[in-house]
């Protein structure tokens, strides 16, 4: 639910769409229809940069967004931007391509018999797209105290003139800055005089981390043409600090894991790596599967993941060589787990018992559920939840039941509405199973019986009514909730009271919580890490990642974290 809220144009979107425009005639006029608005404030594409580069050199005479809750119009980079209030408002929009011009118009179902509205008129011409040039005026060093670049406005043949220009920056949300003419122009230069531009700025004060230097060039009519650049800021002592970055060969939406001297990663490329821990080169990559969007499960020697073309796979955690696949016959979003020698997966309406050493199936349970949240294992059980927000405990042996608990309360339904289930995946510690539900309850259940023990509301003293996720460790159960403050919560693991509360500021993940050595690693939505003490609920230290969407919990080990996101990037940062 809350990756449909934020969007990204992945890489075969973005290969796809870049291979098409090539294939047309130069000059042929092109619409563009995305989801996601982008060359807003309040855009939530991570990558729409990436977008507006590969469409620049083409004619792209208008784009079209859904999702709006008002009608709206706007330019970004001279294309006409369009968004309509939608079919489920009863509106729609109209398009006319006629030979000089397009026509947009508006209409709405219940007008019968009223004419369209023009909401604009579009030419068709095929004018060069200007675009905005960059480049730094000084070396790309992350310790720099004083940052300098250029801009420049150009069309596909090389720098324009146009003395009317105006150019402004910002970094990250703050105000606007202007920049100011670059008088370093040789005498055969000066076509660039009145598009060529300057700026320089401190560091100092800026968060450690990545940060994004929006530029803005406007011309006297108000054509405003935009670009972004991403720079790092890091001090060499006291903070946190890149220690290596690798990139998949598609976004990764799944936590990453560290198992002694490797980090394993799983991407929606359909590839598991095997990553160094201390320099983040390649170890193995595996064989391609379906889009990965769950984290590996590392266990004796064996690396297990659950793939989306429905199977459950199994690699060799030296060699990367596949062991056995087994197929579920549905496509997988849970997370497995391995005791007894069985390894466990939830799929559609049942769960699996798969045998660790040959992947032949064991058992098999049958339920009206939906299982996309990870399982939870002791010895020699097994603990999920499903879609109808029930808890189960299976016997690693042989699948049964030992017990079915809905601790949450039963809405008279087998599926829990968005807003009421379980939000994440049970949690064992001290002899009970935790879980957390959407609207804000978190509750500990004994994990021998199935009775809960305690039931908390968080909404009371949070800033939501929705629990993301929770993670049990030295005797407390820290959970996240949602909303744009960040919430996190601390509890006493035997008696639910709340021990501490705190707030990173910016919305957490999906599920966003590690827990290692006292020390909490939070992501955001937006790729801010947090690191918390875990003892007092005193946020240490925050590093902003490169720009992308987080959906997981960083990994944590030790004096490092390391993070995933929609960009495709594995980062290890280096605790302080």
């Amino acid at each position: 639910k809350m990756a449909a809220l934020e969007g990204h144009f992945d890489s075969a979107q973005l290969k796809w769409l870049e291979s098409d425009l090539k294939k047309l005639k130069k000059g042929a006029p092109v619409f563009l229809f995305c989801h996601h608005g982008i060359g807003t404030a309040e855009s939530q594409v991570d990558n729409a940069e990436d977008l507006l580069r590969i469409i620049a050199p083409h004619n792209i005479a208008a784009m079209f967004f859904a999702d709006g809750k008002k009608e709206q119009q706007w330019k970004v980079n001279g294309i006409q931007c369009f968004v309509s209030r939608g079919l489920d408002a009863g509106n729609y929009q109209i398009v006319e391509a006629g030979p000089r011009d397009i026509r947009v118009l508006s209409a709405r179902l219940d007008d019968a018999g009223m004419p369209p509205s023009l909401v604009a008129t579009v030419p068709r011409g095929t004018a060069a797209r200007l675009r905005v040039a960059f480049g730094w005026d000084d070396p790309n060093i992350p310790l720099l105290a004083r940052r300098q670049f250029l801009v420049e406005l150009q069309n596909e043949k090389g720098p324009i003139e146009d003395n009317g220009m105006k150019a402004e920056y910002a970094i990250d949300s703050g105000s606007p800055r202007p920049m100011i003419p670059d008088e370093r122009v040789l005498p055969d230069e000066r076509r660039r005089r009145g598009t060529r531009f300057m700026a320089r700025f401190e560091t100092k004060g800026l968060g450690i981390g990545n940060h994004i230097l929006k530029i803005r060039m406007a011309a006297p009519d108000g054509v405003a043409f935009e670009r972004e650049e991403t720079f790092t800021v890091e001090l060499l002592t006291g903070q946190p600090k890149q220690a290596w970055s690798f990139h998949a060969g598609e976004a990764i939406q799944s936590s990453a894991v560290i198992d002694a001297t490797t980090v394993f990663v799983a991407s929606l490329d359909g590839r598991v790596y095997a990553l160094e821990t201390k320099e983040g080169k390649k170890r193995w990559s595996s064989t391609k599967c379906g889009p990965i969007v769950t984290p590996p499960v590392v266990d004796s020697g064996t690396v297990y993941v659950a793939s989306t073309d429905h199977f459950l796979y199994a690699f060799d955690s030296q060699s990367g060589a596949m062991k056995w696949k087994f197929d579920s016959t549905a496509p997988l979003f849970a997370t497995p787990a391995v005791a007894g020698g069985t390894v466990c997966i939830g799929a559609n309406k049942k769960v699996f018992g798969v045998d660790a050493a040959t992947g032949k199936q064991r058992w098999e349970l049958n339920d009206g559920s939906f299982f996309r949240s990870g399982v939870a294992a002791s010895s020699d059980v097994f603990y999920l939840a499903g879609s109808d927000s029930s808890l189960y405990a299976l016997d690693a042996a042989n699948g049964s039941a030992r017990w079915k608990s809905n601790p949450i309360g039963d809405k008279g339904g087998s599926v829990q509405s968005d807003d009421t289930g379980l939000a994440a995946s049970p949690t064992v510690g001290l002899g009970r199973v935790y879980s957390c539900s959407k609207d804000g309850r978190i509750c500990a259940i004994n994990a021998r019986t199935g009775d809960v023990e305690w039931l908390v509301n968080l909404s009371p003293g949070g800033e939501s009514t929705r629990c993301l996720s929770q993670v049990y460790a030295d005797g407390k159960i820290y959970a996240a909730g949602a909303g744009p403050k960040g919430g996190i919560y601390a509890l006493d693991a035997r008696t639910g009271s709340l021990m501490w509360k705190c707030s990173t500021g910016y919305e957490n993940s999906g599920s966003p919580i590690a827990a290692d050595n006292g020390v909490l690693a939070v992501t955001s939505i937006r790729g801010m890490l947090s690191l918390i003490d875990a003892a007092t609920g005193k946020v240490n230290a925050q590093y902003s990642l490169a720009p992308g969407h987080c959906f997981s919990a960083p990994a944590l080990a030790g004096k490092l974290a390391v993070a995933t996101s929609t960009n495709g990037m594995a980062t290890a940062i280096a605790l302080p």
